[in-house]
């Protein structure tokens, strides 16, 4: 994926770091990343979804919970288009604007479980 000048990282390596320094293990940064993985598919279908649905308060709260697994694993970029589509829900912002937005998290999410991946 292609940074453009100014943008947010993909992942913010002080965050990974602080888990590994925290769990003094490379196991439990794994275990980690997994449930990060399956959670992250699973809130995504919900997003898509509550999204079909026009509900904009489902799609508010997914993204809100996503956004702190996004947070606690330094998925900094995912973390800002979740920060955003929360508050495009809560100003009730246009259909075509969220939707927009949701259908852009899928390469975020998979570019970010893919930098994961390439964690020591």
């Amino acid at each position: 994926m292609m940074q453009e000048p100014g943008s947010t990282k993909v992942l913010d390596s002080s965050v990974l770091e602080g888990l590994r320094v925290y769990a003094k293990s490379g196991a439990f940064l794994q275990q980690v990343i997994e449930i990060f993985e399956q959670h992250g598919q699973m809130s995504l279908d919900e997003l898509f979804a509550a999204s079909e649905l026009d509900d904009n308060e489902t799609v508010r709260r997914v993204a809100h919970r996503l956004k702190g697994s996004c947070l606690n694993v330094g998925a900094t970029l995912m973390a800002q288009k979740l920060r955003l589509l929360e508050q495009l829900c809560a100003a009730n912002a246009a259909r075509e604007d969220t939707h927009v937005l949701i259908a852009g998290l899928p390469e975020v999410f998979s570019d970010t479980c893919n930098a994961l991946k390439t964690i020591p």
